[in-house]
């Protein structure tokens, strides 16, 4: 939990049985809520399936919230890290990448200028708003890492550190 959002994470190697233990657990939550003269919207929710069967990664898990089935979402971001159903975290390194790069205009712009130290500068720039980016939640997603993930990142940060001494 954090906030207003909840993430409920079901386990089972049987796709069945998970699935009626997260929709036991959501009859729970909503009684719950009732109780608590609270409401959860099904379409704000989603549900993912996370498995390393390629065969069923397509397959939506029909779990009810309100009698409203919660749609179905291949790649939620939870906390600023974007999942897969493969944990290749593909989509997460394309967001981060996309951002990374939007923020090294900055870093250019201080770079190619006249201003007297601009290196001490842009180092920090670097430090303080490219690298934290790039890095955001890496001890979860940088051991599942494909080799071209992690060469996309490389350029990215190799981009960075070009940029530095103008």
């Amino acid at each position: 939990s954090y906030a207003d959002d909840i993430t409920i994470a079901t386990t089972h190697k049987n796709l069945a049985t998970a699935t009626t233990i997260t929709q036991d657990y959501l009859t729970q939550f909503q009684t719950w809520l009732v109780e608590n003269r609270m409401t959860a919207s099904p379409n704000k929710s989603s549900i993912t399936l996370i498995t390393t069967d390629k065969h069923i990664s397509n397959t939506h898990p029909q779990v009810l919230l309100n009698n409203t089935p919660i749609p179905f979402n291949k790649t939620p971001k939870i906390l600023g890290l974007t999942f897969d159903t493969h944990l290749t975290f593909s989509k997460h390194i394309q967001n981060i990448t996309s951002a990374a790069n939007r923020k090294l205009n900055i870093l250019k712009t201080v770079a190619n200028t006249d201003i007297h130290n601009n290196i001490p500068t842009s180092i920090a720039i670097y430090k303080q708003f490219i690298r934290p980016t790039i890095n955001y939640a890496s001890p979860v997603w940088h051991p599942l890492l494909s080799v071209q993930n992690l060469k996309t990142l490389q350029i990215t940060q190799n981009k960075a550190l070009r940029t530095i001494p103008g």
